[in-house]
């Protein structure tokens, strides 16, 4: 027997065929939702703690970023012969640059 399906998915004879794969949920009512949600005052004092964390720190690394170029001048004036200035040289090149990336949206917008 030939089956022939009409343009809305429903086959003559056989039954019903969508075009479209219906998605499949993936719950059971066997098994339960074990999902852990914080309370909704939870996550309000984290977003409270974090606004009051955020900002002084962007703004002291901002200029940190600003200000320890100052710092480099002398270091590089006076050479680095030894490795403890190299080092120490280095070390504040590297957290100019992480003050930089972690400062640079200051007072912006």
């Amino acid at each position: 027997m030939k089956r022939a399906e009409g343009s809305d998915g429903y086959m003559g004879v056989g039954g019903y065929c969508p075009d479209t794969p219906a998605a499949m949920s993936t719950s059971s009512p066997f098994r339960p939702d074990r999902t852990i949600r914080p309370p909704a005052d939870l996550v309000a004092l984290v977003g409270r703690l974090r606004s009051l964390l955020v900002k002084p720190v962007v703004a002291l690394s901002f200029w940190l970023a600003v200000l320890l170029p100052l710092v480099h001048l002398p270091l590089a004036a006076t050479g680095l012969e030894t490795t403890s200035e190299l080092t120490r040289f280095l070390g504040l090149l590297g957290l100019n640059a992480v003050a930089l990336v972690v400062g640079h949206g200051h007072r912006r917008g």
